[in-house]
């Protein structure tokens, strides 16, 4: 079912017709939030964490920015 959504969403990349939902975000509660879910999936010899940094508002499209991450951390698994 992901693969096929992937699909999906890339020909709507591609036509222009991707819509994007912007809303203010908190860039280190995301990607805090993001590791806890993926860290189930990592072996315990691999960890991740975030540097010391400031939080980071900024208006974005949050599922968005989320499935880029998630598939980041994903492929950097495999």
């Amino acid at each position: 079912m992901k693969l096929i959504n992937d699909i999906l969403e890339i020909s709507r990349i591609e036509t222009d017709i991707l819509n994007i939902h912007e809303e203010s975000c908190n860039l280190v509660s995301l990607c805090e939030n993001i590791i806890a879910q993926e860290s189930i999936h990592l072996t315990p010899v691999i960890t991740l964490e975030l540097d010391e940094i400031q939080n980071i508002n900024v208006l974005i499209d949050k599922i968005r920015l989320t499935q880029i991450l998630k598939n980041l951390i994903s492929n950097a698994i495999k």
